[in-house]
């Protein structure tokens, strides 16, 4: 499909999405919650094999994604999104832009996510419970904020939950403070991966990290 819309396929996801592929979609809007796929979820959303490509979303309120602007509650899984993210205002993700409760698997993003905000990340801007496995970003990501950027190449930031099997590849360039820096609630971390600069999942510099990219301690707040 070749879509030109000021909102996402589903103005509000319900149930359940399997089984899609929307290319060449360019979104643009002043939303709070805006996506490709849908701007906001409810509860108990399952996305699955679904690919997004060629595509962008621009918009000038909270809460921007690739793929999702905001999800409330859901399991995403299997999903590719090619999506240049761009936002003025905080929550900007490659992927989704804002999770309250919900886990990720087998998820890629590669399209570049700007924003003019705090919580910008290569996935997630900002989740406060998620679980991630095998999820990975390869854009660049971007954030002007020149202070409290809460960026990071595979995640903005993350107030509980878990990563597994997760790396980022792609760039940080923050023009602020807490570049990478991750949570004062960092969840349970293993296998993380790094490659190239990408200060990946939001992990602070002067972590310590075995030569596989295992985090072994995170500083104390």
């Amino acid at each position: 499909c070749n879509i030109e819309a000021s909102s996402g396929l589903f103005s509000t996801l319900t149930g359940s999405v399997q089984n899609l592929t929307i290319d060449t979609a360019t979104i643009g809007g002043a939303i709070e919650g805006l996506g490709v796929l849908a701007n906001v979820t409810a509860e108990e959303v399952i996305v699955k094999n679904v690919t997004v490509k060629n595509s962008s979303v621009s918009n000038t309120e909270k809460y921007t994604g690739g793929l999702l602007g905001k999800m409330e509650d859901g399991v995403v899984e299997d999903v590719n999104v090619a999506c240049a993210v761009t936002s003025t205002e905080a929550y900007t993700g490659g992927l989704i832009g804002n999770i309250d409760k919900g886990k990720l698997s087998n998820c890629m993003a590669s399209g570049n996510a700007t924003s003019n905000y705090y919580y910008a990340g290569g996935l997630v801007g900002y989740a406060i419970t998620a679980d991630l496995v095998n999820c990975y970003a390869t854009g660049k990501v971007v954030s002007e904020r020149t202070n409290y950027a809460r960026t990071g190449g595979l995640v903005g930031e993350i107030q509980s939950g878990s990563l597994e099997g997760c790396y980022a590849i792609g760039d940080v360039d923050v023009k602020g403070a807490y570049a990478g820096d991750p949570t004062r609630y960092w969840p349970n971390v293993k296998t993380l991966k790094f490659a190239g600069y990408s200060d990946a999942c939001g992990v602070e510099k002067n972590a310590t990290m075995d030569f596989a990219g295992n985090v072994l301690t995170i500083p104390s707040y």
